[in-house]
């Protein structure tokens, strides 16, 4: 009997690892190992949290990631220390632009203390490449309700947190977009079905707008 893929699943800013869960029980019921690991963006940011997870990995170091939002940068950090491994990782909503949002926030006292350690991660666009080996695949929403649109105008097109034209990085494998809200795309079965196909094949199902 096969071993069920391993793959590690990391929440975003502001959000605990039972976020996730959903999304999770979705992939586990179709033939993964789904895992959910807690940081503290806030705190220890990308850098810090990949340097600490990583040790907490263990050994074999996995190969297959999911990141919501600010969890997509943590998942190609630790991507980036699979040694040679090919790696697939699905960003979920990840501002790898720079987020809008966040740089609003990041201009008043209350929001600086709400970003705190996650600020250069989340204002900034992502400064590293994507790790020889690594396929990226990238999921946009395209339903603009959120927190993001009614506290800081972010405005369409995006999920309402997160704009379309911010979650694009150079060097990616795959990427699409669902009509989705930042938040719901945890739990919409047809982002799992993208997300389960791109971590079997590294790309994305041709027929998931149908599903």
């Amino acid at each position: 009997m096969s071993v069920p893929p391993r793959v590690v699943l990391l929440h975003g800013l502001w959000m605990p690892a039972f976020s996730m869960s959903v999304l999770g029980h979705r992939l586990r019921s179709v033939g993964f190992a789904p895992e959910s690991h807690a940081w503290t963006p806030r705190r220890e940011g990308v850098a810090e949290a990949a340097a600490r997870l990583a040790s907490d990995l263990g050994n074999p170091f996995p190969t297959l990631f999911v990141g919501h939002s600010l969890g997509g940068r943590l998942a190609v950090a630790l991507a980036a220390r699979a040694e040679g491994q090919l790696t697939r990782v699905v960003a979920l909503g990840t501002p790898f632009a720079g987020s809008l949002a966040a740089r609003r926030l990041a201009r008043v006292g209350p929001g600086r203390w709400l970003l705190r350690s996650a600020s250069a991660d989340v204002t900034g666009p992502w400064a590293d490449a994507v790790p020889d080996g690594c396929e990226l695949g990238i999921v946009a929403g395209t339903r603009p309700l959120g927190l993001g649109r009614l506290v800081t105008g972010v405005g369409r097109p995006g999920d309402g947190t997160v704009r379309i034209d911010e979650t694009r990085q150079v060097g990616n494998s795959g990427w699409i977009e669902l009509p989705v809200t930042h938040m719901s795309m945890l739990a919409s079965g047809r982002v799992a079905a993208a997300v389960a196909g791109f971590l079997r094949n590294g790309k994305f199902p041709v027929n998931i707008h149908n599903l």
